[in-house]
């Protein structure tokens, strides 16, 4: 379930709205959803952990940033993280729904 007074609408997420914790991160998402080399961002669950060399690490975005790629392999870059990750079943589902129709834009800016 959605709280609206703590979700942002954005476009390049694989959900509409996106959770955030302080205005920081409101602005944060706000600005990222703006810039163009930004195909894609997601807030990151709590449960979601990186094992570093001194514990583990929680981040709290995954940013995909257009580094020049064709639009299939970006995507199908997603799709392969997710599954490695063990991304929750509805988060992958999306995913896997977004590389298999990137958004229309994404496509025809880069041809």
């Amino acid at each position: 379930m959605i709280n609206y007074l703590t979700a942002l609408q954005v476009n390049k997420s694989v959900y509409e709205y996106v959770q955030y914790d302080s205005e920081v991160e409101r602005e944060f998402a706000k600005r990222l959803d703006e810039r163009e080399d930004i195909k894609l961002f997601v807030k990151l669950p709590g449960w979601f952990v990186i094992d570093t060399p001194v514990g583990t690490y929680n981040p709290d975005w995954a940013i995909l940033k257009h580094d020049g790629q064709a639009p299939q392999d970006l995507y199908q870059q997603i799709v392969t993280w997710a599954e490695e990750m063990k991304v929750d079943a509805s988060l992958l589902k999306a995913i896997t729904g977004a590389a298999a129709a990137p958004p229309a834009d994404y496509v025809h800016h880069q041809g």
